[in-house]
C-alpha cells in the first residue's frame, strides 16, 4: 500500500500539512496536519510498504511496545484509509 499520487507533504512553518494537487484537488479540498509521528508513518507510505514494515519501522524510531505500535499504525491508517489517501 502507498498514498495515492496527488497527496503532497509539506512542512509550513513548522507545521507538517498534506496538501492535493492535480486531480485530487477536485475530490479534496482543504488540508491536513500530521504530528511527527503521523508525518513519520506518512513518509514510508510514500512508497510502497505494507502494516508489518510500518510497525517495525514504529519500533526502530521510537521507544514504544510492540502493542502499542500495532495500535497507533492500525488507526493511522484507518484513518487515512477513510480519507481515502491510500493506493490499496
Amino acid at each position: 500500500m502507498k498514498i495515492k499520487n496527488g497527496l503532497k507533504l509539506r512542512e509550513v512553518g513548522g507545521i507538517n500539512i498534506v496538501v492535493a494537487v492535480g486531480d485530487m484537488a477536485a475530490n479534496f479540498k482543504g488540508v491536513v496536519r500530521l504530528n511527527e509521528s503521523g508525518t513519520f508513518l506518512w513518509k514510508h507510505l510514500e512508497k510502497d510498504t505494507d502494516e508489518g514494515e510500518l510497525v517495525t519501522a514504529l519500533l526502530d524510531k521510537y521507544d514504544v511496545t510492540d502493542d502499542v505500535a500495532k495500535n497507533d499504525v492500525a488507526t493511522f491508517l484507518s484513518t487515512i484509509r477513510n480519507a481515502g489517501f491510500l493506493d490499496e
